[in-house]
């Protein structure tokens, strides 16, 4: 850190002119990274799964629901029969078929399952061909959703994904409408001046520039999901906020004692030193995301990592640099008096430290407690997938709408199970018929299974009549309806309905079972959304292990060198785990048990995603780990300085609590204003990093830690000779 200060101290001019060039390159590079990003499903499923083959497959050759526009009609007054219904009705379609859509709706076929119960609603499918995802989807957005007395809804997996896409955009902004001058008032408040407050805030929209222009970078070379921009905005503005409290508090306590050319100094080589080993330790436990072969995961391993970069950069270069031009000056633009005793603060957390070394039993025992008592809901935990559930959607949407409707109205069952047949032969051919027939009828028969439909099974006819008719020139209409839906070529499609959802345990065991069926002289891709849940699971299995070992040994080893310690840093890991409990415990209890939905924001999902919970867990014990290392290591120098553990816990608290506390406020600011959206995976993440920090700073680092420290003693500071060499030095 000799250098690095060094460096501040002879060119900051330098740096804050290099700093405004890059970042006014930022604004205009990064401003279109959400063009650069997907948005399609792929991001939510296994990279180069069976599931993610399979349904791409029968997406190409059969079309299947993720390229289906449905378009829902209702009236509360008009009957579906009614003439001015049937009108309003064909005058929505009509664009569709100008535009080469194929419309299978109720007025063509005179399917019932295509009109509601009470006869006021009614849903076609629309497909198109030769057109691009982005050109369907502009197509819809200038179609009526209005035509007289009846109500034009449009949705399908496309509409959805788009709407998510734009949803995320408009969320962004609000949040940050919400969050930045909250945070400035908060800023303002904490330090008692507008330029201390101000830096802060600068800081964080820099890390989130720096960051959408490196992922703006890096989508030219790999695939990044949109909800990268999310953690981007989050970490980039939460923990540059934090590191900018930590580093302008420990410049305005040194300038009281050296000037700003010393104090700089002595700000970069304690501060500074935190704040780049806690930025890698949050570093360390994102990287682990990129450790999933899932794009989401990757993807907000990817953002976070380049949002967190920017932002330790920045503040060891920019922050300092403005720092000492403005030197005496950070103190000015007061908007209140300054405190005529600045002590009564410090004899507070004094107080705090004696009761909480003095009692450490005790205030472990009730810490403990009330984590468990939070934690409590986890013990009916259900882990289920979002995708297909409605619930999931944007709130207000019209893709939300057309599933609830499909679901409540319609009772319309999506297959958990597609299945793609890719035979050795040509299918329509008496061998071929037989080998689907038997295939369909095999797979038909396994338990849990309410029907399979395909090419040999909607007719309800025998094998040999099935042959006999598809071995006829001239097909009846029926067949020809059925070849142009399941069969191309050498492969055929199969949709597999379960008697339970695609998330149940039944339906993942059908999924293995299905893909352990060999069919006759060809294979099967087995695809579907309990496929892809089958997937998820498995490569979580497969992974976690891998990804959660290696950033525990990679935050041991890093801890190790900056604290001179092996015991604290595997403390660090165990005690951090308890704010984890406590925030998966209130998320099953908000989202999962339905608590708190009465006041009409959060969504009631009835489970917690999979991808949901990693992410939270990552997350949150990056940034618990972010508060430890702020934390220990001002305990590791006045250890160092006084040789007493006591004394360490004690002066560590008093100076460092409020800092972690303030900072921990901040951040909440920051994350709750994103729990906002009208996306209930990103309500989850919002909420449960939000709950998580309060109690981590809080409970976790305020009581538990010192109290633990204060059980074991100075073994917390054993080390071995071997790490003494290589370690950092305090003093």
């Amino acid at each position: 850190m000799h250098l690095l200060s060094k460096l501040v101290r002879q060119w900051s001019v330098t740096i804050l002119i290099v700093a405004a060039v890059l970042i006014g390159f930022g604004v205009s590079y990064g401003s279109g990274v959400f063009s650069q990003l997907k948005v399609d499903e792929g991001g939510l499923v296994v990279e180069d799964s069976q599931s993610l083959k399979a349904n791409k497959f029968v997406r190409d050759n059969f079309g299947g629901e993720s390229n289906q526009v449905i378009i829902l009609a209702s009236s509360p007054n008009l009957s579906i029969d009614s003439p001015e219904f049937i009108k309003s009705f064909n005058a929505t379609i009509k664009p569709f078929e100008k535009a080469g859509a194929t419309v299978v709706s109720y007025y063509t076929t005179g399917e019932k399952t295509l009109k509601s119960s009470d006869l006021h609603s009614t849903y076609a499918l629309v497909e198109f061909e030769n057109k691009s995802d982005d050109e369907i989807y502009n197509f819809v957005q200038k179609q009526s959703q209005k035509r007289g007395d009846v109500t034009i809804q449009f949705g399908g997996e496309l509409i959805a994904s788009r709407q998510i896409s734009h949803q995320i955009e408009q969320d962004l902004v609000k949040a940050e409408i919400i969050a930045l001058p909250i945070l400035l008032i908060l800023l303002i408040v904490i330090f008692r001046s507008v330029i201390a407050a101000v830096l802060p805030v600068l800081l964080g929209i820099i890390a989130i520039i720096g960051g959408t222009s490196i992922v703006r970078l890096l989508a030219n070379f790999v695939d990044i999901d949109q909800y990268a921009i999310n953690v981007i905005t989050v970490l980039g503005l939460g923990l540059s906020i934090d590191y900018s409290l930590l580093m302008v508090s420990r410049f305005r306590e040194e300038l009281q004692k050296y000037d700003k050319e010393e104090a700089i100094n002595r700000t970069i080589r304690s501060s500074g030193r935190t704040i780049l080993f806690s930025g890698l330790t949050v570093m360390i436990c994102l990287l682990g995301l990129t450790l999933f072969p899932v794009s989401f995961l990757r993807s907000v391993g990817v953002g976070g990592v380049a949002a967190l970069a920017i932002a330790v950069i920045s503040a060891l270069t920019i922050l300092p640099s403005m720092l000492l031009l403005i030197g005496n000056n950070i103190n000015r633009g007061r908007l209140f008096k300054k405190r005529k005793n600045s002590t009564q603060k410090t004899s507070t957390w004094l107080k705090l430290g004696n009761f909480i070394t003095n009692h450490p039993y005790i205030n472990i025992f009730a810490a403990v407690l009330v984590i468990l008592v939070l934690a409590l809901p986890l013990t009916h935990l259900t882990i289920k997938s979002f995708k297909g559930d409605y619930r999931s959607l944007p709130r207000d949407s019209s893709s939300r709408e057309v599933a609830k409707s499909l679901n409540q109205d319609f009772n319309v069952q999506s297959p958990s199970i597609q299945i793609a047949y890719i035979h050795e032969g040509i299918l329509n051919t008496s061998q071929g018929i037989s080998d689907v027939y038997d295939t369909t009828s095999d797979i038909a028969k396994l338990s849990g299974i309410s029907r399979a439909e395909g090419l040999t099974s909607n007719l309800n006819l025998n094998q040999q009549t099935y042959q006999l008719m598809y071995s006829n020139s001239k097909h009846p209409k029926q067949l020809a309806a059925l070849e142009k839906q399941y069969l191309d070529g050498n492969t055929t499609y199969l949709k597999v309905y379960t008697d339970e959802g695609p998330s149940s345990q039944a339906a993942q065991d059908l999924v293995k079972k299905v893909r352990n069926y060999q069919p006759k002289n060809g294979y099967l891709l087995v695809g579907g959304n309990a496929a892809v849940e089958y997937d998820l699971r498995a490569s979580v299995a497969q992974k976690a292990p891998l990804a959660l070992g290696l950033v525990a040994v990679s935050i041991v080893v890093l801890l190790s060198l900056l604290l001179r310690s092996i015991v604290i840093p595997l403390q660090a890991l165990l005690i951090n785990s308890f704010s984890l409990l406590a925030a998966f415990g209130i998320l099953v209890w908000i989202f999962q048990d339905g608590n708190l939905t009465d006041i009409g924001w959060f969504i009631q999902t009835g489970s917690l995603d999979l991808t949901i919970l990693i992410l939270v867990f990552i997350i949150t014990l990056g940034i618990s780990m972010d508060y430890s290392t702020f934390y220990y290591s001002r305990a590791r120098e006045e250890y160092s300085r006084t040789g007493s553990n006591t004394k360490a816990i004690l002066n560590g608290l008093v100076l460092t609590g409020p800092v972690i506390s303030q900072a921990a406020i901040l951040l909440f600011v920051v994350v709750i204003a994103f729990a906002t959206s009208k996306i209930a995976f990103l309500q989850q993440v919002g909420v449960g990093l939000a709950l998580a920090v309060l109690i981590d700073a809080f409970v976790v680092r305020i009581i538990l830690v010192p109290a633990v420290m204060k059980i074991t003693g100075k073994f917390n500071w054993y080390s071995p000779k071997f790490l003494k060499k290589l370690s950092i030095r305090h003093d």
